[in-house]
């Protein structure tokens, strides 16, 4: 397998598919190895790391990868390396900006220290903190429309918690084609961008009908 110097701006799905398979296989530090077995078909092994409850503190640090100054600001918070590595790939050539966590009190602190993002993606976690238990730490500080959270699922929609999908924006269910995400997270980028800018009218509204002598006058009585 050998990386491609570029790839094409529309790749199709053969090529996305090589791509996301290619950054699987070399984030592991076993390379694969190709073998013809007795029966003459070529095999292409490679071992997989274990899962360890805890990640190590160099990996759990965020990635942040930025792919052009103003673009939305997506934070992925997921555990599964495929599912992390499928979601860069989706997005490497689309006009989004990218921070992947891996630890759930590292991406609350994020959130709440960042102003910016649009869209959170919540994905299959094994955690401290459960899909549910994180989305309604976010609700706790943010609504719906003040911060989309758009959740990755296994299951179909009749399998999830009530609870839980009032916390959430939308749902994806996996497997998904990167259309379908690129679509959601558009819908959902363009939902915070109507909410922020309802609530910068109202303030530009209500200033602009406050007098100044009434705000003068009223400092006097106080004093």
């Amino acid at each position: 397998l050998t990386r491609r110097s570029q790839a094409p701006a529309t790749a199709n799905e053969e090529d996305f598919t090589l791509r996301m398979a290619y950054r699987i296989l070399a984030s592991h530090a076993s390379p694969p190895r190709a073998v013809v077995n007795k029966n003459g078909i070529l095999q292409v092994q490679y071992l997989l790391p274990v899962w360890e409850n805890q990640l190590p503190e160099e990996q759990a640090r965020p990635v942040v990868e930025v792919y052009a100054k103003g673009k939305p600001l997506v934070v992925l918070i997921s555990t599964a390396a495929e599912q992390i590595e499928m979601v860069r790939a989706q997005l490497e050539y689309e006009p989004y900006t990218l921070v992947v966590f891996t630890s759930d009190q590292e991406a609350l602190s994020y959130i709440r220290s960042n102003g910016g993002i649009d869209v959170i993606v919540v994905g299959t976690v094994f955690l401290r903190m459960s899909s549910q238990e994180l989305c309604a730490a976010i609700r706790e500080e943010y609504t719906l429309g003040q911060l989309p959270i758009l959740l990755i699922r296994e299951k179909q929609l009749s399998d999830l918690n009530e609870s839980l999908l009032e916390r959430v924006n939308d749902v994806i269910v996996e497997p998904f084609s990167q259309a379908l995400l690129l679509q959601k997270l558009k819908s959902l980028v363009m939902l915070k961008k109507s909410i922020d800018d309802t609530m910068k009218a109202k303030l530009d509204f209500l200033q602009s009908q406050m007098d100044p002598h009434f705000i003068f006058n009223t400092l006097n009585t106080i004093m």
